[in-house]
């Protein structure tokens, strides 16, 4: 069973959709009918086995607060496509994924947005900065050292990112949210020039391995995060 929910926690579960390649047919039975033709959609079939990973094991993790079978989890979806499902109390969850690594947010607290993104090199970071961030992002990118501004421009992105999909905005609202940094490098999160932390949400900002960035936004004060390697533990 994954751990109680409560409502100053929120739990954060990563994945290496690799490690569960041997194991697709396994997973592929807690998959709804469209859910399979959905990944069958995908052109390239590392992309086809990271999906059915992602949405098993998104299942798998709800069924365990839902006490039901993975297969039997439905999504409902908002608007502009955050699924989310309809229980009360409420649980509150969001995933996100780069490459071979997947993340899960849960919790009991509030609105929870997560994102991961593997830093890696840009053709035009330049334009992609211009296009998406706000003007005092732009200026605080290209007054770093160059060697610095990919990472910080990864850190910048995967905050405003979670931010919008806690709210469920989707991109759209990319330059309404501004990302900065306090006199010990810990970042501020602005919406509409309104602090967030000031708000009373809770903003986090976390290095993983192998040059993965990572945040988690979520709707509450003074949430702490804890961190949980997934796995598939019981028989699927």
């Amino acid at each position: 069973m994954p751990p109680e929910l409560k409502n100053n926690k929120v739990y954060i579960w990563r994945i290496c959709f690799d490690r569960f390649y041997d194991r697709l047919s396994e997973i592929k039975r807690m998959l709804s009918v469209e859910e399979i033709k959905r990944a069958e959609r995908f052109y390239f079939e590392k992309d086809r086995k990271r999906f059915i990973v992602h949405r098993g094991f998104l299942k798998k993790l709800l069924s365990g607060y839902l006490n039901i079978l993975p297969a039997d989890v439905k999504f409902e979806y908002e608007k502009l496509g955050k699924p989310f499902i309809d229980k009360n109390p409420p649980i509150f969850f969001n995933s996100s994924h780069s490459n071979n690594i997947g993340l899960f947010a849960v919790s009991g607290a509030a609105p929870v947005g997560v994102d991961v993104e593997c830093i890696r090199s840009l053709t035009d970071i330049k334009l992609l900065t211009k296009r998406f961030f706000a003007p005092e992002e732009c200026r605080l990118i290209f007054s770093l050292p160059e060697e610095k501004r990919l990472k910080n421009f990864f850190v910048i992105w995967t905050l405003k990112e979670a931010y919008l999909k806690a709210t469920g905005e989707g991109l759209t609202g990319l330059k309404e949210v501004s990302v900065g940094f306090d006199e010990y490098k810990n970042p501020i999160v602005f919406y509409k020039k309104n602090r967030l932390q000031a708000l009373k949400w809770s903003v986090k900002s976390f290095a993983l391995e192998n040059n993965y960035y990572g945040a988690a936004v979520i709707k509450a004060d003074e949430v702490k995060t804890v961190f949980l390697n997934g796995d598939f533990s019981e028989r699927l």
